[in-house]
Order: structure tokens, then sequence, then C-alpha cells
């Protein structure tokens, strides 16, 4: 698989992420109980996923800063996301979140997930940038390993 035949319209992707989500992954936390209601994922036409989100005091580890796990677990869930989204059916080899500012409450956060590179169809390198005002907040980089649908 080359990761130009994964890419297609948003709705094609997000239709194919519903699938998925439905068949597969239907008793994830995130889903039966969403940690940030304001949470929202969508696919754009160049077959990334972008989210928004705005946290409350609810989700501050230190003072009106955002919990950095909170953080990484909404990266995980993302990065699992825009893979079902392309028809993988993918889990987490590893995931780094490199922090460079605080993300801090009550101010719109946007997460921006890509598809980056893919090995023997069974490899897949994702990036997520996350922004608060147009500055960049951290960056995470993934790899996950997919499993073909007959073996899940």
């Amino acid at each position: 698989m080359s990761l130009a035949s994964t890419l297609s319209p948003a709705n094609e992707l997000q239709e194919e992420l519903s699938r998925l989500k439905k068949e597969y992954h239907r008793n994830c936390m995130f889903a039966k109980y969403p940690p940030v209601k304001t949470l929202d994922f969508s696919f754009n036409d160049d077959g990334a996923l972008t989210g928004k989100a705005t946290f409350g005091k609810e989700h501050q580890s230190y003072d009106h800063r955002v919990h950095g796990g909170l953080i990484a677990a909404i990266v995980d869930a993302g990065m699992t996301q825009c893979l079902m989204g392309h028809s993988i059916i993918a889990y987490t080899v590893d995931l780094a979140v490199r922090y460079y500012e605080p993300v801090v409450l009550h101010r719109e956060t946007q997460f921006e997930i890509k598809l980056t590179d893919c090995k023997r169809d069974r490899i897949f390198w994702l990036d997520c940038i996350i922004t608060q005002d147009g500055i960049t907040k951290a960056k995470a980089t993934s790899r996950f390993f997919g499993q073909p649908e007959e073996f899940i």
C-alpha cells in the first residue's frame, strides 16, 4: 500500500472511520466516556485528521495547564482514528510527545495528525502538531503496527 493510495476525499475517510469504529472500537473508553466533551475530530481533503478542543479546570495538572498525559492520550486516540479513516487497523508501538510550551486552559487547542510513512503495509508512522493561538505547543511522533481485519 502506498500512502498516495490511502488518500481520499474527507467524507470517504470519515465514513471509513465510522465503519471501523462501529466494528472494532465500540468499547473504547474515549467513545464511552469522553474525557473532553468539546473534542471534535474530522478529516480534511489532504487526508489529515484535524481536531479542536477547549480544556477546562477538570483537565489540568499544574494550575492553568492541561495535563500532559491527557494530551498524549488524545494524540494516541486521534492517531488510531486517523489510521482507521485510511482503512488501517493498527496498534501503538511507540509514541513520543515533545512539549515546547504548556497547553493552557480555556483556549482552543488544535490537533493536526498526518500519516507520514508506511513500510511493508504493516508499520505506519504518524505525526501530530498541537497548537494554541497559532503557536506550536507540542509535537508527537508515533509508530503503529498494522493488523489485517481478518486477524482482529
